[in-house]
């Protein structure tokens, strides 16, 4: 198993919650908080900086679990995992708009909920990777301080196949 990792828990029912932590906890994870409204969801979010957030879609307050993650898209960098009972078709349809990470429903199994995090954690992994081999290869075409395209004149014996003057 890689290093521990960093989850903030929002769930508004305490018996759900403490399962979830135990179960966290077994998986060699840290819960860095556990939250339950949209608004303790940032507000925790933005104090601790958790690499995940495991979030109940129905929660106490205004707001909901699907607000809370739209709402912590732009302000911190932690995917989101909608962990709910909520089943209904508009409701999966808000919540895939909102972009997490995976969608689970209760019941659950442990396995479940390791699968998740693990394949979440996996796919960071893959999309820094990625960011920062974009970010390499950005940086050296921009410092690059021209691009110099060279035809052989023998190639082109006097007329370039893509009609560039090769002066022979």
């Amino acid at each position: 198993m890689s290093a521990q990792r960093s989850i903030l828990l929002i769930e508004d029912e305490s018996i759900t919650a403490e399962l979830l932590k135990a179960q966290i906890q077994a998986m060699g994870h840290r819960v860095c908080a556990v939250g339950v409204s949209a608004a303790q969801a940032y507000e925790l979010a933005l104090t601790h900086r958790p690499d995940l957030i495991i979030m109940d879609i129905k929660l106490k307050g205004a707001e909901d679990g699907i607000d809370a993650a739209q709402r912590l898209c732009g302000a911190v960098d932690a995917p989101v995992i909608f962990l709910t009972a909520v089943t209904d078709e508009e409701v999966f349809e808000r919540a895939r708009e909102a972009g997490p990470y995976g969608y689970v429903t209760k019941p659950y199994t442990a396995a479940d909920l390791r699968h998740q995090i693990e394949l979440v954690f996996t796919r960071r992994e893959m999309e820094r990777r990625l960011e920062a081999s974009e970010l390499r290869y950005r940086r050296l075409v921009e410092d690059m301080p021209h691009m110099v395209c060279r035809l052989d004149k023998n190639l082109c014996k006097g007329s370039c196949p893509i009609g560039i003057p090769c002066g022979a």
